[in-house]
């Protein structure tokens, strides 16, 4: 019966037992099994499936909320720089959704970033959807404890907040610009408030859904979002699916996609603003088809280094030449692209054992549509520096991309334990 249960949980939410282990949905069982006093679970399933008020109490049982202020913070660097690009008509708006928005920590630092870059309040509007009431009651009332505040930089805590007693309180200027509401994406009743977004935040929802689940909320995102949007998503969440209806965007480490443009949308953007020089007019006029995958699978290429330097140096040169890496990759999220590859190729002649430019070369290859050259520079970034997570998630993204789906999952799984044992440290 346990099963069957899991199975309404996944048709209601697309919660899989495979994502969240089925002991956590056994114990959300008991619990509310306990709650309502029965220890029958043939009972208990024919309750959720006929009492929608028990069925939304299990789902708040099962749902954890995980998340903090400006978590993973290279998504809301890219958000200010797309802000700081953006040339706004004085009756234009910034359009953003936030899904699921958890007790509102992300959407709330979207809001804090877009007033951070200089956007005037009117500027922007921000809905946050959640499929937990609990969560929509505790971001409405945006009162934190400390363990909301996790990243190393506080100074956004001390202009937008006040304390009260133990907690911290939002200002009343952040939290206007966001419209918090209780949806499940699921359910076919469920539309936005708004039928297209210029930015979508989807991060790690997309983890819990079986593949099936997963498209389908994928060609949601790409119907919401305007031609040439910006989508986010979790740094596990790169793949196949996401590869097949979005282009990858060229902000580093921010795990973001755009919506692909119609050619007639192309051409007609080329007659009017022919010297646009957006990051998003770059990548429309420079992206290439992918190529079909090779029926010989490519050996990794180790990088050619023509003024050899150890390894361990060069870690060193790169803390010492930060700022210039740092100038590349703002080159690079401002979409002057051709800058940033200049820069980097020049770097590499000094200095050819720097993973981290190689990195960044392979963005600005990727998003010129030199698939072939940014997957060589991707290769050189984990023969350098083998935990490098971020071209790991690349290479899987790209071999997937090729059908090569033994490829893709072993460049995944490298990730994978990268990221688990940096989080147990």
């Amino acid at each position: 019966m346990y099963l069957s249960i899991e199975e309404k949980l996944t048709k209601t939410m697309g919660l899989t037992s495979t994502s969240v282990g089925s002991s956590t949905i056994h114990r959300a069982v008991e619990s509310r099994m306990k709650q309502i006093q029965t220890d029958d679970p043939e009972h208990y399933y024919q309750l959720i499936c006929t009492d929608e008020d028990e069925l939304k109490n299990l789902i708040e049982a099962v749902i954890i909320p995980e998340t903090w202020f400006f978590r993973d913070h290279h998504p809301f660097i890219a958000l200010a720089t797309y802000a700081k690009q953006r040339t706004l008509s004085p009756l234009e708006t910034i359009r953003i959704l936030s899904i699921p928005c958890s007790t509102g920590e992300e959407p709330y630092s979207i809001a804090m970033t877009l007033l951070q870059a200089g956007m005037r309040p009117n500027e922007f509007s921000i809905d946050a959807i959640d499929i937990s009431n609990q969560n929509i009651t505790k971001a409405k009332e945006a009162k934190y404890g400390k363990n909301s505040f996790r990243e190393e930089d506080q100074r956004y805590r001390d202009q937008y907040f006040h304390q009260e007693n133990e907690r911290y309180a939002l200002t009343q200027e952040v939290k206007d610009r966001v419209r918090f509401v209780q949806g499940n994406i699921l359910n076919p009743q469920f539309t936005p408030a708004h039928t297209e977004y210029d930015i979508i935040f989807c991060r790690n929802l997309l983890i819990y859904f079986d593949r099936p689940t997963q498209e389908k909320c994928l060609l949601l995102f790409e119907k919401w979002l305007t031609p040439g949007g910006v989508f986010f998503v979790g740094h596990a969440e790169t793949g196949s699916s996401i590869n097949a209806i979005f282009d990858i965007a060229p902000y580093p480490r921010a795990f973001a996609f755009r919506k692909r443009v119609a050619q007639k949308e192309k051409a007609k953007e080329a007659i009017v603003t022919p010297k646009k020089t957006s990051t998003a007019s770059i990548l429309e006029n420079n992206r290439k088809t992918i190529a079909p995958a090779p029926k010989v699978k490519p050996k990794i290429i180790p990088p050619e280094i023509t003024n050899p330097m150890p390894i361990e140096v060069a870690n060193k040169v790169r803390l010492a030449e930060n700022e210039t890496v740092v100038q590349i990759e703002r080159k690079a999220n401002e979409g002057r692209l051709e800058e940033a590859m200049l820069d980097c190729n020049q770097y590499l002649i000094r200095y050819p054992n720097v993973a981290q430019v190689h990195y960044l070369l392979g963005l600005v290859q990727q998003a010129q549509g030199k698939t072939r050259q940014a997957k060589e520079s991707f290769q050189k970034t984990i023969y350098l520096e083998p935990t490098h997570f971020e071209a790991l998630i690349h290479l899987s993204s790209m071999a997937e991309n090729q059908g090569d789906q033994v490829e893709a999952k072993r460049y995944r799984d490298r990730a994978e334990r990268i990221r688990k044992k940096a989080e147990v440290s």
